[in-house]
């Protein structure tokens, strides 16, 4: 038992370690875009450094950002979407990320590149014991949204109700306790003004959060508290959870 423990541990600490280094790569990857798109203007255009110019260098960087976050899901996703509703965001070593390049990463949101159906499939069965198709009388292989850290489902009860369903990706949850090590990045998070002025302290508690995140189940808890606060709303409405059919994941 002892040298499985220690396999496992490896194992996430390596994990871990290629997670945050993959980040780090699409994030260089983003500011070496900026500087090959001025690097083209310059021998192509004679460039003025007008509003212009720059708006055609943020795009590329976003494109990029948008392309490696959708790829590598989770922390990297989660800044990419920051940025998308931040004027202040940082986008390949520049501050102050146009709308055009802000408007780029809205797909983020909720229309961020799926995982397979097998991938997703996998992740429920490990939690629950059996693949989508036995749990469910009817399942939509095709998401009706994805974001940072799971992708949700449209799909049937063996009774009839229509039900949507949250999946995890697989392996985000180690990728993204990986960024949340780097306190550079977690400031990130909070985006650029506010991220500059946090403390240790601040730092912490918005890397708990995040972590929150991560756990499905508390997530569910937390909505049947909200719905039963505001069970008498004339507007608000929640979701019912199914117990037996939710996971952490």
């Amino acid at each position: 038992a002892v040298g499985r423990r220690s396999i496992r541990w490896t194992w996430r600490r390596s994990w871990r370690r290629l997670s945050s280094d993959e980040r780090k790569k699409a994030e260089r990857k983003v500011g070496w875009t900026r500087l090959w798109t001025r690097a083209k203007q310059i021998v192509t255009t004679d460039p003025t450094g007008s509003v212009e110019d720059d708006m055609v260098v943020d795009e590329e960087a976003a494109k990029v950002l948008a392309a490696q976050a959708g790829r590598l899901k989770g922390g990297l996703a989660k800044v990419a979407q920051l940025a998308a509703y931040d004027p202040g965001a940082t986008l390949g070593g520049r501050s102050g990320a146009t709308a055009a390049a802000r408007a780029v990463l809205g797909g983020l949101w909720d229309r961020a590149p799926a995982v397979s159906a097998g991938a997703i499939a996998r992740v429920i069965e490990e939690d629950l014991g059996k693949p989508p198709q036995s749990l469910f009388a009817h399942w939509d292989v095709t998401p009706l949204a994805s974001a940072s850290l799971g992708q949700v489902h449209a799909a049937k009860l063996h009774d009839g109700t229509d039900v949507v369903v949250k999946v995890q990706y697989p392996g985000v949850a180690e990728s993204l306790r990986a960024d949340l090590d780097d306190a550079t990045f977690v400031r990130k998070l909070a985006g650029a003004e506010v991220g500059a002025k946090l403390d240790d302290a601040a730092i912490a508690a918005l890397s708990t959060a995040v972590r929150g995140e991560l756990d499905y189940r508390a997530e569910a808890e937390a909505m049947t508290k909200f719905a039963a606060a505001w069970a008498d709303h004339e507007v608000l409405r929640f979701p019912r959870v199914i117990a037996d059919l939710s996971s952490t994941r």
